[in-house]
């Protein structure tokens, strides 16, 4: 099954002292079946790769290796239709206490009905709160 991920379920992929088990079956799964995030998923993994890059925590071979691997990621970027989003995604950050971020990623999963994947304990309990399935390897 396809899944909506977030951002921190991805940037484990890239960071030795972040991965674990439960990430690894998550990239499994994306590679596996694919993934669905919105518009500023790429741009947020690769800004924390960069920031990696800057704190030394990536070697330029190393964050130039993740650029390519996020690459080539079966991942498909969902479109950001902005009027919608202005319209919508404001009341999502109210009602469950969200970035805007965040509540880009609960619309997304919610509105194609796909689980969530993600580490972000403020998205985890908001989808929980609205219903929004989550990975079934999620374990929280």
């Amino acid at each position: 099954m396809r899944l909506v991920i977030d951002a921190s379920a991805a940037l484990p992929w890239f960071f030795a002292d972040e991965k674990s088990d439960e990430s690894d079956r998550i990239l499994a799964q994306v590679y596996k079946d694919g993934a669905v995030v919105p518009v500023l998923w790429p741009i947020e993994v690769g800004n924390a790769l960069t920031m990696g890059l800057r704190r030394k925590r990536l070697s330029e071979a190393d964050w130039l290796s993740s650029l390519a691997t996020l690459a080539g990621l079966p991942v498909s970027v969902e479109p950001l239709d902005h009027l919608k989003a202005l319209a919508d995604i404001p009341a999502l950050t109210q009602k469950y206490n969200l970035t805007f971020y965040e509540a880009l990623y609960l619309e997304l999963a919610s509105r194609l009905a796909l689980p969530l994947a993600s580490f972000d304990t403020d998205l985890l309990n908001a989808a929980r709160a609205a219903n929004v399935q989550l990975w079934k390897g999620d374990s929280r």
